[in-house]
């Protein structure tokens, strides 16, 4: 992000662009706001992306040089989506299950 203020010796902020910087200032907010972040939201998101785009580093790093660790963990990735697809649907499928056990009680003035 390129800055539009910066601080100056005394610590206090002075402006740093031309033009019409009540109008500059207004739509730099608007852009904030529209966000719905403040700014601590906006710092964590940041650090987080911060944290993944290393990892991908790293991953590629590995994957680039053929690094036997890189493949295992992909193996594992794909193992643990499977079994994650599989108990998903399992959880439907009972979910299902329980939906017609309750229409079979209403119908049978059960409940």
């Amino acid at each position: 992000m390129e800055r539009l203020t910066h601080w100056n010796e005394e610590k206090s902020l002075y402006e740093a662009f031309d033009g019409d910087t009540h109008q500059i200032a207004l739509d730099i907010l608007a852009h904030y706001e529209n966000t719905g972040l403040t700014p601590e939201e906006i710092k964590a998101l940041k650090s987080r992306l911060d944290y993944q785009e290393a990892l991908t580093d790293a991953w590629e790093s590995n994957a680039q040089s053929g690094s036997n660790l890189a493949h295992k963990y992909r193996d594992l990735l794909l193992k643990a989506r499977a079994d994650r697809d599989y108990w998903e649907l399992e959880a439907k499928k009972a979910v299902a299950k329980l939906g017609e056990i309750q229409i079979l009680m209403k119908g049978s003035g059960a409940e």
